[in-house]
């Protein structure tokens, strides 16, 4: 076995499970080239331009919000599945090299592997070296790494009880929170900022533990922590955590597409911060 990951250090059925991956992510990848070339987003921008510009009665503009609607809806569906497909190669790749103890992977010996995909900036990367992480999250990493590998699935189910209920204003306001559809369960999140700080809410229903303790889990550690500090996360918690020994490279995916989210929302809110200050 090479320190560095290959292709063939695989077994079948996990090579299989990298082709089928790479096949998801190619199709998305074309459908994301396809859609930067028939101009679907110019598209949308001018009609959204000439929707401001409607002036009353609306119903006759009808046609114009149509445009809007339907120009928006297949750019936000291309881009969703794209980063489905590009997290779940990425973490794919991660679990087999943490599994065999390798720090790093052979990028040419992996059939098309994608030139822009990097599954993690630094594999086995020591905490103590690595601050990185807002202060809570780290000192939850430190435990989990510290803790034996059928302890740490007993750490984060504790989390799945820890996630805070939604607060009252939020319970028939779904509408507003974004769902999160890489979960294997139905995962609803918002973000928004309090003197300068993230307050993350995520509904979870009881019934996905697993999926539940993630949200936990980033919960306690992010909540909190100023959008600047989650902005600079590097994308391999789900190794930093230790996890690919209890949970499946498609359990994983859970945890990694969730991170990415409140991360995304962090660096909307920064920028939302930065243009009302300027």
């Amino acid at each position: 076995m090479s320190t560095a990951l290959t292709y063939g250090d695989l077994s079948r059925a996990e090579q299989a499970a990298y082709d089928v991956c790479l096949r998801q992510y190619l199709k998305a990848s074309d459908a994301k080239a396809r859609l930067l070339a028939d101009g679907t987003a110019q598209r949308a921008d001018t009609a959204e331009a000439a929707m401001k510009r409607l002036r009353p009665p609306y119903h006759r503009n009808l046609w114009a919000a149509v445009r809007v609607a339907y120009c928006y809806a297949k750019i936000g569906l291309t881009t969703r599945r794209y980063t489905q497909a590009s997290t779940r190669l990425e973490t794919l790749i991660r679990t087999y090299a943490q599994q065999r103890g390798c720090p790093a992977f052979v990028r040419e010996s992996f059939p098309q592997f994608p030139a822009d995909l990097e599954p993690w900036p630094t594999l086995a990367a020591d905490v103590s070296t690595a601050p990185t992480y807002p202060a809570a999250l780290q000192q939850i990493i430190a435990t989990f790494r510290a803790a034996a590998p059928d302890e740490r699935l007993r750490l984060l189910l504790g989390y799945a009880q820890s996630l805070p209920a939604l607060p009252a204003e939020l319970h028939n306001a779904r509408d507003s929170m974004e769902h999160v559809l890489e979960c294997q369960a139905p995962v609803f999140l918002l973000a928004q900022l309090h003197e300068g700080k993230v307050h993350y809410y995520i509904d979870v229903p009881q019934e996905a533990p697993t999926v539940r303790g993630f949200a936990g889990l980033l919960h306690q550690g992010l909540h909190g922590a100023t959008p600047a500090e989650i902005a600079a996360m590097p994308r391999d918690l789900d190794v930093q955590l230790d996890l690919q020994k209890v949970l499946s490279p498609i359990r994983l995916i859970g945890l990694t597409a969730l991170a990415s989210r409140m991360q995304h929302n962090a660096r909307e809110l920064a920028v939302t911060v930065s243009k009302r200050d300027s």
